[in-house]
C-alpha cells in the first residue's frame, strides 16, 4: 500500500483506438511530509497534545454541530504551584512536569475527546457528547491524577496541582464559541481565586463542584 499519483494520456491524440499510456508516481514521501507539517501546525511540540490553534478549531467544530449533537463540554485547566518549579529547578524541570501532566490528562479521556496545551501551564479538554455531570467527574479524576504526579528530578520529586473550569455548551448562554471558551475560562479563574486545586462549574451559574481537602 502506498500513496500514488496516476496520470493518463493518449498514445495518439485523436485516435482512441491507439490506446492510453498510464503513469504511476509514488508520492508517499510527499504525503508523509505534508502530514507532519499539518500535525506540527496544530500540535504542541513539547507535549504532543493539541496547541491553542488546534484546540480552538476543534471547539469551533463542536459548537457548529447540530442542536441534537451539542452536548459537549469544555474544561480549562490551570496548573497550581508550577512557577516555583521553573524558578527553582529550571525550565527543563518545568518541561518534564508539563509532559507528565499532558500524559496524565490524556489517560483519563476517550479517543474521541481532545486535550490541548494552550500555552505556558494552561491546558484544556474538549469532551464530546459529554453532559455536565459526567464532565465534572472526568475533571475530578484528572485533578486527582495531577495531584498524584511525582516527577523524579535530580534526586527529588516535582509535584503540582491544578484548578479546573467546566462549561457545558448551552445555546441559550453561549452565542459563539468565544462565549463558550470565556465561560470555561471564568470558571477556571474562579477556581484559582477560590483557593486553587478545585473544580468549578460555569453553567447555569458559577458553582464550586469539588475541592481538595484542606
Amino acid at each position: 500500500m502506498f500513496w500514488a499519483r496516476l496520470r493518463a494520456g493518449p498514445v495518439s491524440p485523436g485516435d482512441p483506438s491507439a490506446g492510453t499510456v498510464w503513469s504511476l508516481y509514488d508520492i508517499s514521501d510527499q504525503v508523509h511530509s505534508r502530514s507532519q507539517l499539518e500535525h506540527a501546525v496544530l500540535h504542541d511540540a513539547l507535549t504532543g497534545v493539541l496547541n491553542r490553534k488546534g484546540f480552538e478549531r476543534q471547539a469551533a467544530a463542536a459548537f457548529e454541530a447540530g442542536e441534537a449533537e451539542r452536548q459537549h463540554t469544555l474544561v480549562m485547566i490551570d496548573l497550581d504551584r508550577f512557577k516555583p518549579i521553573n524558578d527553582s529547578a529550571g525550565h527543563a524541570a518545568g518541561d518534564a512536569v508539563l509532559k507528565a501532566v499532558a500524559q496524565a490528562t490524556t489517560a483519563h479521556v476517550r479517543a474521541s475527546d481532545a486535550v490541548a496545551r494552550l500555552g505556558g501551564d494552561e491546558f484544556a479538554m474538549l469532551l464530546r457528547g459529554c453532559d455536565h455531570l459526567r464532565a465534572v467527574a472526568v475533571a475530578e479524576k484528572v485533578r486527582e491524577a495531577i495531584n498524584e504526579l511525582a516527577v523524579p528530578w535530580q534526586g527529588g520529586r516535582l509535584q503540582v496541582g491544578a484548578s479546573f473550569g467546566v462549561a457545558t455548551l448551552n445555546a441559550a448562554e453561549h452565542a459563539s464559541v468565544a462565549d463558550w471558551l470565556a465561560a470555561a475560562d471564568a470558571a477556571c479563574y474562579a477556581a484559582k481565586r477560590g483557593g486553587r486545586d478545585r473544580v468549578m462549574s460555569a453553567p447555569p451559574r458559577l458553582e464550586l463542584i469539588s475541592a481538595a481537602a484542606s
